[in-house]
């Protein structure tokens, strides 16, 4: 059975045993009470829960968190990317095309890259990858996806075109490092919220569909035993580590260790483990939101500088809330905001003081806005959680930790479409 539009909220629980999903309620107004429209959720039981919610999957984090199953290994580690598709002039578009860039126009503190795929129809989709342990607070994704577009190059080969989708998701880069355990009594995490992604490549797809097979086989043994216990479990990581997909990701363990330290040493280590191997151990790297630096430290007392000047034009070089309009996100606006913070006063004083709001900066839908207040006299944060197009950046990059994104009413969010 397909539950097209309800999402998953809560994990149930018998002791310490999973027992299914809660899906979230319908029908609640800003203040938390039902409406008129209000419908409860559901509780979902099985014998055996598979979580393949992509990345920095909710229910995944429940059962991580809970059980512990990532204290043997790395934290999970993020690259924000953002995407459009362009249309262009009919017979402009070279069947088959790919380009893949690194480096511009990010500096050689920030690791990521980009890539222009040729599509069907006389569209090109353009997107870029910047890590979330970027040290600069005013990393802004979507304004350096514009800075790239402006270039020559990109301009002369796209700019005859126009906007007409977005969409915006972190991408789990830890890669084999970062892999939790990866079932618990009754529950196995699969794909992207386990952190399969083979970092060197960026490339997963086929990762999550392998571990969900070899999920599922595992779930269909358990059940033909009628045990689905951790034990009985256990043989889902025994599979994985039995098959090509350890062979992949284990080579490039330390792909993510090797840039903390800067793109240029990153590429010379990367380099090296290629020729003589990534080594026998797991070297250690830090969660993206301890990279950020404070603002004085990376611009000075002046904050954060002045942009390099691009010329929204609203057709190919577009700004935030233009992209946001192309992603087609919808959210039911008279229900609690999916985007949860625990204390909006540390936004006004001590965030302001020491990195100057980086939320305003590295949303990629701008949701975030600081706006004066009169009664407080201050700059207060405003969420407008109706422009979120759920790529979970504020939950990994917020240097406090103090947001949460949390699944808003069953069917909201972006309309992904030709992404």
């Amino acid at each position: 059975m397909l539950f097209n539009g309800f999402a998953g909220t809560q994990l149930l629980w018998e002791g310490d045993r999973v027992v299914g999903v809660r899906t979230g309620d319908k029908g609640i107004g800003p203040d938390g009470q039902p409406k008129s429209t209000f419908e409860p959720g559901i509780d979902i039981q099985a014998k055996v829960t598979i979580l393949g919610e992509g990345p920095r999957g909710t229910l995944s984090r429940q059962l991580i968190n809970r059980c512990e199953l990532d204290k043997d290994s790395q934290p999970m580690v993020y690259e924000i990317g953002v995407k459009e598709v362009i249309e262009m002039p009919p017979g402009t578009v070279k069947k088959g095309e790919v380009i893949l860039t690194l480096g511009y126009p990010l500096d050689l503190n920030t690791f990521g890259g980009a890539f222009v795929y040729a599509l069907a129809d006389d569209k090109y989709a353009i997107g870029l990858l910047v890590e979330l342990g970027a040290k600069d607070p005013a990393m802004d994704a979507h304004y350096l996806l514009q800075k790239l577009k402006a270039h020559p190059y990109m301009r002369k080969k796209l700019g005859a075109g126009k906007v007409v989708k977005y969409g915006a998701k972190a991408v789990t880069v830890g890669g084999w490092a970062s892999i939790p355990k990866l079932y618990a009594d009754g529950a196995m995490i699969a794909g992207d919220s386990a952190s399969f992604l083979n970092p060197a490549r960026i490339k997963g797809i086929h990762l999550s569909m392998k571990t969900g097979m070899l999920a599922a086989e595992t779930a269909f043994d358990a059940l033909r035993s009628g045990e689905s216990a951790e034990a009985v479990l256990a043989e889902y990581a025994a599979r994985v580590n039995g098959s090509w997909v350890r062979e992949e990701m284990e080579a490039s363990k330390n792909f993510h260790a090797a840039f903390e330290k800067g793109v240029v040493g990153g590429m010379a280590a990367v380099g090296m483990s290629m020729v003589f191997g990534p080594g026998k151990d797991i070297k250690p790297f830090h969660a993206d939101y301890e990279h950020m630096l404070k603002t004085a430290h990376v611009h000075g007392h002046k904050g954060y500088p002045e942009r390099d000047e691009v010329e929204y034009d609203g057709v190919y070089i577009v700004d935030k809330l233009t992209d946001v309009y192309h992603s087609g996100t919808k959210h039911e606006e008279k229900q609690p905001a999916h985007l949860k913070v625990v204390d909006k006063d540390i936004c006004a004083t001590q965030c302001a003081e020491e990195y100057g709001n980086p939320c305003t900066r590295f949303c990629p839908a701008q949701v975030y806005n600081m706006h004066f207040s009169e009664t407080t006299k201050r700059n207060e944060l405003h969420i407008d959680f109706s422009n979120c197009v759920h790529c979970k950046t504020c939950d990994i990059r917020d240097p406090y930790q103090i947001i949460s994104w949390v699944p808003p009413e069953g069917g909201n969010g972006p309309e992904y479409g030709t992404l």
